[in-house]
């Protein structure tokens, strides 16, 4: 795959994907090499699937309105981009909505998990965040600004809500959990 691996996109797009590999896509024509791309009121709904070794990010949601379930879901090995940004196994983003259980994401770059921005909202359960590799993004935020070297289980940031129950969070290169900028977290049981 060049450019997206798989694109949802628009109110009333859904996409189902059982025990589906979506792997090795590369950047092309100012696509970033996303395994996985769900965006503007899009849903979609994944169990059993891997997604390994596209760069970028391994999955992206964002958008208010739109919403992606995974369960038994692995999302490994995302690289950067060129310039070294992002490499994440899942990015959340723009009041979009995830709920993850019983997923794996494990070395991938700058984050397993990223969440960012007002409205989005983010439950992870009885899942690991293994093992994350140094990675860079730019910052900008109130409180930050400028490329920041990364590597945490799950990031979070800009007025976003994330939910970690029952989860493995290890192995990390910089930080299990890092919550920014107005984050909210609940990690339990």
């Amino acid at each position: 795959n060049t450019g997206l691996g798989v694109a949802v996109d628009g109110k009333g797009s859904i996409l189902t994907m059982r025990g589906s590999t979506v792997s090795e896509t590369a950047p092309h024509a100012g696509a970033f090499g996303v395994g996985l791309q769900v965006g503007t009121e899009a849903e979609v709904a994944g169990s059993g699937c891997l997604f390994d070794g596209n760069t970028y990010d391994g999955m992206s949601v964002f958008h208010t309105g739109t919403k992606a379930e995974l369960s038994g879901t692995v999302l490994k090995g995302t690289l950067p981009a060129f310039d070294g940004d992002f490499g994440n196994g899942l990015v959340v983003a723009g009041g979009a909505g995830v709920v993850a259980h019983a997923c794996l994401f494990e070395a991938n770059a700058t984050a397993g998990v990223l969440v960012i921005n007002s409205g989005t909202n983010v439950s992870i359960s009885d899942s690991a965040l293994l093992n994350t590799l140094p990675g860079g993004a730019l910052a900008d935020s109130s409180e930050t600004r400028g490329f920041m070297v990364f590597g945490d289980g799950v990031l979070a940031a800009q007025d976003c809500s994330l939910s970690l129950a029952g989860s493995i969070i290890a192995g990390n290169s910089r930080c299990g959990g890092y919550f920014y900028d107005r984050a909210a977290g609940t990690l339990s049981e």
